[in-house]
């Protein structure tokens, strides 16, 4: 696939999970409900550059870059974020962290060592295993809470999620451990589990490829 074409196809795909996020916010599904959308959508963006892109500095960039607009778009109009934050929730700065932390993750994995596969992971635990943990507890207990149902589900996905990593150990430890940070991290006005689960399996993930392979 011509790079341009995977640039297109992988910014259009965020862009296009952000609005669907409004809609379903528009539509009175709960804010931490509407923006799992986006966490799957982001998810599969992740894939596609891993598969696609032939550096991981394209993938950087435009992570950076949903920051950037992510930032503006939080202080100068948060309505237009409002399905995954925003104005939907104006005290969080969570939309903010996960591009941020996205980014120092395919830093690390990708940039520093020269494995794709390794700078999306911790991506995709946010994406996927953050994405089912929230619609199962909200099946449960019908509330944003945290419980083991949810924790079980996001473990085995993320567990699952990492075979894409070799060895797969290393993946595993980083399930593991983002897991446990998604299940402990309360979320505050300035920080929650979604860069703590990311920064969490991103280093612990890193070191061990780092010292083992």
């Amino acid at each position: 696939m011509p790079q341009w074409v995977a640039i297109f196809l992988v910014t259009f795909i965020a862009l296009w999970s952000i609005a669907m996020s409004n809609a379903l916010y528009d539509e009175k599904v709960p804010n931490y409900l509407s923006r799992k959308l986006a966490h799957v959508g982001a998810g599969i963006a992740f894939v596609l550059s891993a598969i696609f892109f032939n550096t991981g500095w394209t993938i950087f960039g435009i992570t950076a870059a949903f920051a950037v607009l992510i930032f503006l778009a939080k202080w100068l109009n948060p309505t237009m974020i409002r399905g995954i934050g925003g104005a939907g929730r104006p005290d969080s700065m969570a939309e903010l962290w996960f591009p941020l932390a996205c980014a120092t993750s395919i830093g690390v994995g990708w940039l520093w060592l020269g494995s794709p596969w390794l700078g999306v992971l911790p991506c995709l635990f946010v994406s996927f295993g953050d994405a089912v943990t929230g619609l199962v507890r909200s099946r449960v207990y019908r509330k944003e809470t945290k419980g083991l149902w949810g924790t079980w589900a996001m473990l085995a996905t993320c567990l699952g999620l990492a075979f894409l990593v070799q060895p797969v150990w290393i993946g595993h430890a980083g399930a593991v451990v983002a897991t446990i940070a998604e299940m402990v991290t309360k979320a505050t006005r300035r920080w929650d589990d979604n860069p703590a689960l990311i920064l969490g399996s991103t280093a612990v993930m890193g070191l061990l490829y780092w010292r083992f392979t």
